[in-house]
C-alpha cells in the first residue's frame, strides 16, 4: 500500500537521512493524513520526525504546532517530552502554550 501510511512515513524517513528536510516534512504530513486506525500506534514516529524536521528548517512555530499534537495523542513519548523540554528552554516565545 504504498499510498498509505507506512508508504509516506518511508519515504519521509528516506528523505531525512539525505538531508532533505522539506521533502521529508511534506511526506511526514501525507502520512499522517493517510493513517488507517490499525497503524495509529506508529503515528508516534511521523510525529517526532516532523517535529525535527520541522525544527531544522528553522520552522519553529510549525514544529511546535506539531509537537503539540503529538503529545495530545501520545502524552507519554519520551522523545515528544524531550522535545517539549527542548523548546520550552530555548524557544519559550513560541512554546508558551506547551
Amino acid at each position: 500500500k504504498p499510498e498509505g501510511f507506512y508508504g509516506y512515513a518511508y519515504l519521509g524517513f528516506l528523505e531525512e537521512s539525505q538531508i532533505n528536510h522539506i521533502k521529508a516534512e511534506t511526506w511526514y504530513l501525507k502520512a499522517i493524513e493517510a493513517i488507517d486506525p490499525y497503524e495509529f500506534h506508529h503515528v508516534v514516529d511521523a510525529y517526532e520526525h516532523l517535529t525535527w524536521v520541522s525544527s531544522t528548517l528553522e520552522k519553529h512555530k510549525q514544529a511546535v504546532k506539531y509537537l503539540k499534537q503529538g503529545l495530545e495523542y501520545f502524552p507519554d513519548s519520551a522523545y515528544l517530552q524531550e522535545l517539549r523540554d527542548y523548546y520550552k528552554q530555548y524557544y519559550p516565545d513560541v512554546s508558551a502554550d506547551l
